[in-house]
């Protein structure tokens, strides 16, 4: 069975390693949120080169992971993995958006109030996402609003102006 998950990483967690009769052995996992109404968090396991691929990824960075899901028996118990097989760093270009404001505030020794910073999601083909503002090892979800006041202006998500008439 082969799926695709799309998300923000959230985590990396430490690297394993050992040996086998084949060989030297590594793997690597961390955890993705996914972009969905419900987020939920999945944790991903890469073995061999992917753990490479993975390894210079941030809190924050939007991916698409090509995945693959398998069962097995262990002691009459089960075992379910989520493996990766391909990353695609990306996908999301409002995170992406947002990631780079993020690395030209840290350039010019800046940062954001992330409290200040919030997000309205405009048209019914504007799925609502999460997007994270991630400064050092801080990251903040920035709030999702339908309406905003900006220079005595009511927008709404809908661009109806009876909230400003």
């Amino acid at each position: 069975m082969s799926l695709e998950l799309s998300g923000q990483v959230v985590k990396l967690l430490p690297e394993q390693s050992g040996q086998s009769q084949r060989g030297p052995w590594k793997k690597r996992d961390f955890i993705l949120e996914t972009n969905e109404q419900y987020p939920k968090k999945v944790a991903i396991t890469c073995w061999g080169e992917k753990v490479d691929e993975i390894s210079s990824l941030n809190p924050g960075t939007p991916v698409t992971v090509g995945i693959n899901i398998e069962s097995r028996e262990y002691n009459d118990r089960w075992y379910t993995d989520i493996k990766a097989w391909r990353i695609d760093v990306g996908g999301r270009q409002p995170q992406d958006n947002t990631n780079r404001l993020d690395k030209w505030a840290s350039k010019w020794q800046l940062s954001f109030n992330a409290s200040k910073c919030k997000v309205m999601h405009i048209g019914s083909e504007n799925s609502p996402q999460k997007l994270l503002l991630a400064h050092g090892n801080v990251i903040t979800e920035l709030e999702k609003i339908k309406l905003e006041k900006d220079r005595g202006v009511h927008v709404d998500s809908e661009l109806k102006f009876n909230k400003h008439i």
